[in-house]
């Protein structure tokens, strides 16, 4: 009894904004049912400790317990539970640059899904197949048919939250594959859904891509007035992992409007967020506002060297949205140097590893 009490009492403080008081509640009932051997309430708190952590931006220790959570429910034979916290655990490993790994276990989920005719977990288990090929490894055309296969699931069964995340999901994949006049028809019609709801993360989501489109077409007043308006709603949910885009964009945003000082700030705290989260999200669309900065503070050699490592990450390999906002620049800069010094810099870029650049740029942008 002293054990539910204290998930219950965790449950209350997260809500409230009570993170580690949560984590210590949630800890203590752990050691509890550890004690009794209950193994169904371990891997119960387990869970959700795992998403408090994940919350605060932790994805190691969200992968932890989700890992030592996985294998007590696969002992125990919660098949459903089992599905769950596998597509769950795909979701901390993509933040941690785990992609194939997490693709895999997502498949495994969408297979065992299909298997029981589970059509809820399915679309669940879609939505993340479809954000892990679109944030992370850059394969669009291969996040289509998923994505029409996750709305038309959500739509048929009734779920308006869900198709308000699809939605979303397919608004960004049209915006990547460049058609911006179809992608803000889905996200225009997932805000309203989400607006709804009134779920904020989902919003903010929306108007971050909302912004990231405007980026395209030149419309930074717009595009500053969307990544504000998207991290105020961030900010009022409280989890770390959703600053990182927004916050990102601003960099370039701010440049375009002639403010490098602001541009800074931004570009600081994405860093420091991004490394403290080893968030490979955060590394993926930091490191052309940085580009970027670099550029516009005279330093053209070193700028072109680190577009040259980020225009050969998938995501932006692969992405028409991010050729809108950042080729031009690219080539732009490659043309002010001579050819030779061009050339080696680019050279010297495409054979950085990306992670080691991201803690040097946080080291040296730390102020």
């Amino acid at each position: 009894y002293k054990a539910f009490s204290l998930t219950i009492l965790s449950q209350s403080l997260s809500a409230l904004g009570d993170k580690s008081e949560s984590i210590r509640n949630d800890s203590s009932a752990l050691a509890l049912y550890q004690e009794l051997g209950d193994q169904w309430a371990m891997a119960h708190v387990m869970v959700k400790l795992a998403g408090t952590f994940q919350a605060l931006g932790d994805n190691t220790s969200a992968i932890r317990y989700r890992q030592e959570a996985l294998a007590i429910q696969q002992d125990i034979g919660v098949i459903h539970e089992v599905i769950e916290t596998q597509r769950d655990l795909a979701w901390s490993l993509m933040f941690l640059g785990q992609l194939e790994e997490a693709n895999q276990l997502l498949n495994e989920c969408a297979a065992l899904c299909r298997k029981l005719g589970d059509q809820a977990a399915l679309a669940d288990v879609l939505y993340i197949q479809v954000t892990n090929l679109i944030f992370f490894l850059g394969r669009y055309l291969e996040a289509v048919p998923l994505v029409e296969e996750c709305s038309s699931i959500y739509e048929r069964l009734g779920d308006r939250p869900g198709l308000a995340r699809a939605l979303e999901r397919k608004g960004t994949l049209w915006a990547e594959l460049g058609d911006y006049d179809q992608a803000r028809a889905f996200l225009q019609t997932s805000l309203k859904m989400f607006s709804e709801y009134n779920i904020l993360w989902g919003i903010g989501n929306t108007n971050a891509v909302l912004s990231a489109i405007a980026m395209a077409v030149g419309q930074w007043p717009k595009a500053y007035q969307l990544s504000n308006e998207s991290l105020s709603l961030y900010g009022k949910v409280d989890h770390q992992g959703l600053f990182l885009v927004p916050l990102s964009l601003l960099v370039v945003i701010a440049l375009k409007l002639g403010d490098p000082i602001q541009a800074r700030i931004s570009l600081i705290e994405v860093l420091q967020r991004t490394v403290r989260q080893h968030s490979f999200l955060g590394a993926f669309w930091v490191l052309p506002g940085v580009c970027m900065y670099l550029a516009d503070q005279g330093k053209e050699e070193r700028a072109l060297e680190l577009f040259a490592l980020t225009s050969h990450i998938p995501v932006h390999m692969n992405s028409t949205l991010y050729q809108d906002i950042y080729a031009r620049p690219s080539t732009a800069l490659a043309d002010m140097l001579p050819p030779e010094i061009a050339a080696a810099a680019q050279a010297r870029g495409q054979a950085r590893d990306l992670w080691a650049m991201i803690e040097e740029l946080a080291t040296e942008f730390r102020e």
